[in-house]
């Protein structure tokens, strides 16, 4: 894994999922994280007795990652829908 986050994981004791998903929530993001097992599960939620400072947040941000997100309003099959 990434350096800066397996240190914030060591640090905090939690996975680097865990810090992943903290990361989303303290951006204001919502992560969305696709699990099955009742372990993964409770992991995932186990993300509420901590908080990075802002510092350490920003040692996880990279150019190595875009936002992904999907507008409707602004898709090409919405304006090609609206001309009909």
């Amino acid at each position: 894994g990434d350096t800066q986050l397996v240190k914030l994981a060591k640090k905090y004791s939690k996975s680097e999922a865990q810090i992943l998903l903290r990361w989303s929530l303290q951006k204001g993001f919502i992560p969305l994280p696709q699990s099955v097992t009742p372990a993964r599960i409770r992991s995932n939620t186990e993300i509420y007795d901590f908080e990075p400072s802002e510092a350490n947040m920003i040692g996880l941000e990279s150019n190595e990652y875009a936002r992904v997100c999907w507008d409707p309003t602004v898709s090409p099959s919405n304006q090609a829908l609206n001309r009909v």
